[in-house]
This record gives C-alpha cells, sequence and structure tokens, in this order.
C-alpha cells in the first residue's frame, strides 16, 4: 500500500472531531487507487445485494450499513493498518494509553 504523509495538524483536527462528534473525516489518508479498490469492493457487495440485516433501530433506517467486512475482502484489512488512521485512533480519549494486542493474521478476532 502506498504510504501517504497526512499532516500532525490534520492528525490533531481528526482526533478533536472524533472526540466531539465520534466521528472523523481524515482527508488524503488515503491514495487514489487504494480508494478506487474500496469503490469497486462497495459496488461488489451492493450487487450482491442488501446487507444480511435489515434496517432496525439498531442498525438505523437512514442508512444501509454492511457487518463483518473484514469476512468479505482483504481491502477492508488493509484499511485498519493505514498510518495515519491508525494514528487518530492512538490519540482519541477512549483509546489513548490503551495496549495494542497483537493479532495473528487472517480472519480470527
Amino acid at each position: 500500500m502506498e504510504q501517504i504523509d497526512v499532516s500532525r495538524q490534520e492528525i490533531a483536527r481528526c482526533i478533536e472531531e472524533l472526540t466531539l462528534r465520534e466521528y472523523a473525516i481524515l482527508e488524503g489518508a488515503l491514495s487514489h487507487d487504494f480508494c478506487d479498490e474500496i469503490i469497486e469492493e462497495i459496488r461488489r457487495l451492493e450487487a450482491k445485494g442488501p446487507p444480511a440485516l435489515p434496517a432496525s433501530e439498531f442498525t438505523g433506517y437512514e442508512t444501509l450499513r454492511y457487518f463483518d467486512l473484514l469476512n468479505e475482502a482483504e481491502v477492508w484489512a488493509r484499511v485498519t493498518t493505514v498510518p495515519a488512521i491508525l494514528e487518530v485512533e492512538a490519540g482519541t480519549p477512549r483509546t489513548a494509553g490503551v495496549p495494542r494486542v497483537a493479532r495473528p493474521a487472517g480472519n480470527t478476532p
């Protein structure tokens, strides 16, 4: 995967936004080629049919949510290892200071 440099200012902005709003958009963290791979996988999932869980209070009524993406395609595992995303995750209050646990390769939790 292509290494992308994201500024310290953008990392700090995302940590603050994630802390306040519980979501953030980290611009510039993924290469255009990687984004194209993700879009291709989303199209594949959409062509496969709706997600297994129908709309409900749990899943929501306004958005379409796919669960268990790590078992769908390898591209989703690579999203979880993007350095800038890991920096933001490590700096949020709910994860700051929490030791990371090394996990074996594969789809096991």
